[in-house]
Parts: C-alpha cells; sequence; structure tokens
C-alpha cells in the first residue's frame, strides 16, 4: 500500500528487490518453517516464524522510514502493526467466548474476520489521511494493467480454490486427488486464456492501454469481492456442514458493495 502512495520515490530495482525479498521471506515461513512443525504444541518454531515476520517488518519500516524518508509507507507499517496486534488477541477472545455459547458458528473463520477487520479499519484510516505523490492520469504500461487484473481475478481466487481444494481433499475426503489435478488444469487454461486474451487486446489498442478512472477501480474490486466471497462459501456449502458461515461472508460482500456504490458522487443536471 505504502509503494501505491509513493510510487514514484522508489526505481524499479528497489520495487522488484522489495517484492523478490518478501517472497524468499514467504517461502522461508510458509514452506520451510511450517514444515518442521511437529504439532500445535511446537512453539519453538512458531516463536521463530514470529521472530523472522518481526525482523523483515523491522527492517522494511527502517529502509522505507529512515533511509527513503517515506512517512506514508512508515505510517501504514505501523497502523498495520497495531491494528493486526490488536485483532489476533481479540480474535482469540472471541473463539473462546464464542464456543462456550453452544451458537453453531464458525468462530475459527469469525475470528479470522475480526482480525483483518482491526488490521483494515486500522489501514484504511490511515491511507485515508494520507496524500498520494501523484495523481491520475498515472502512466502505467498496458501489461502492468493486464497484470493487476490477473492478479485480481486468477491469482488471489487461485490461491483461495487451493486452499479449498486441500479441505475436500485431504481434511474431508470428499474428492479423490485426481479432482484437485483436473481443477488445476481447469485453471491453468483459464489463464493461459486470460493470458492471449490480454494480448490481443493490447495489440487492437481496446483494453489496458488508457488509464483506469474509479469508476473501473470499483467495477474490477466488486468483481473480485464477490467472486472469492463465493469461492469461499463454497468450502462449507460443498462439506455438507450447516453452519451460518456462508450467509456471513454474503451479507459481509452486500454491506461491502452498498458502501463502495453509495461513495460515488451523483450525477447533476
Amino acid at each position: 500500500m505504502g509503494l501505491g502512495l509513493a510510487l514514484p520515490r522508489y526505481r524499479f530495482w528497489e520495487r522488484i528487490a522489495i517484492a523478490g525479498g518478501l517472497l524468499l521471506v514467504w517461502f522461508l515461513v510458509d514452506r520451510l518453517l511450517w514444515g518442521r512443525m511437529s504439532g500445535p504444541e511446537d512453539l519453538r518454531t512458531r516463536e521463530l516464524m514470529a521472530v523472522v515476520l518481526l525482523g523483515v517488518w523491522a527492517l522494511l519500516s527502517a529502509y522505507v522510514g529512515v533511509w527513503r524518508r517515506d512517512a506514508a509507507s512508515l505510517k501504514l507499517a505501523v497502523a498495520g502493526a497495531v491494528g493486526f496486534g490488536l485483532g489476533f488477541p481479540l480474535a482469540a477472545c472471541l473463539q473462546g467466548l464464542g464456543r462456550s455459547t453452544g451458537i453453531p458458528l464458525d468462530w475459527w473463520k469469525t475470528s479470522e474476520h475480526l482480525i483483518g477487520l482491526c488490521g483494515g479499519i486500522s489501514l484504511g484510516i490511515t491511507a485515508l489521511s494520507l496524500e498520494s505523490s501523484w495523481r491520475l492520469p498515472l502512466t502505467v504500461r498496458p501489461w502492468e494493467r493486464w497484470s493487476a487484473v490477473a492478479w485480481l481475478i486468477w491469482f488471489l481466487p487461485a490461491w483461495l480454490i487451493a486452499n479449498d481444494l486441500d479441505y475436500w481433499i485431504s481434511e474431508r475426503a470428499l474428492f479423490p486427488v485426481v479432482v484437485g489435478k483436473v481443477v488445476w488444469g481447469l485453471l491453468l487454461l483459464l489463464l493461459l486464456g486470460l493470458v492471449v486474451w490480454g494480448w490481443l487486446e493490447m495489440r487492437r489498442g481496446r483494453m489496458f492501454v488508457t488509464s483506469w478512472m474509479p469508476r473501473h477501480l470499483r467495477f474490477l474490486f466488486l468483481v473480485f469481492l464477490w467472486v472469492t466471497t463465493c469461492i469461499a462459501s463454497s468450502k462449507t456449502l460443498f462439506a455438507g456442514i450447516r453452519s451460518p458461515t456462508p450467509l456471513g461472508f454474503a451479507l459481509l460482500a452486500v454491506i461491502i458493495t452498498w458502501l463502495i456504490q453509495s461513495d460515488q458522487p451523483k450525477a447533476t443536471l
């Protein structure tokens, strides 16, 4: 978010270096360290994960705040730390209290949403108080616009589908492993189609060649919101679990859609 607000401040190689560094950290935490976990009681590995993540946060915060003098990114870093830092213990309390009520709700998912709510509100309020160092129309190359679309409507939804497949195949044994391979094959074909479509549209000069307006960004975000809501809701629906959790997902999507639509300027005569 900070890089988005202060884009001209960072050179291309800096953006690549930061993204590559974060990718390596994700691989270290989610693959190498997570693979060493011996069970829920393995606190030593969990603490090592926390140390790695806090170290990276401190290093990046020092780089953008002290070295690059990027106050916007530094404020967002602190806001995220405060918001998510409060969200985690509150989520643990909610999960314990919720289960004690006997209400048949997926309290694990509800607590995860509470973490996102606290962190999101903190980041959102802070971001709205900051001034961007660039103004529309920003010069963005066509392939960069296409990459943003692919990220929202393919990569992130595909990540959610992967989570659902793991749940259905590994934890619930609803489908054989071959079903997961078929789904991934279809997803890769979809990505290939998206690549070909984007290339043809850019070549013909019909899409991705002009700056996006706020209404385009709203529409793209709402597509992403509802696609991911449907995928997340399918996790428990396909498993035959009777829970109001999917209804909660849909309600949140409706509220967010209403807030975004109501924020649009009204046409005047």
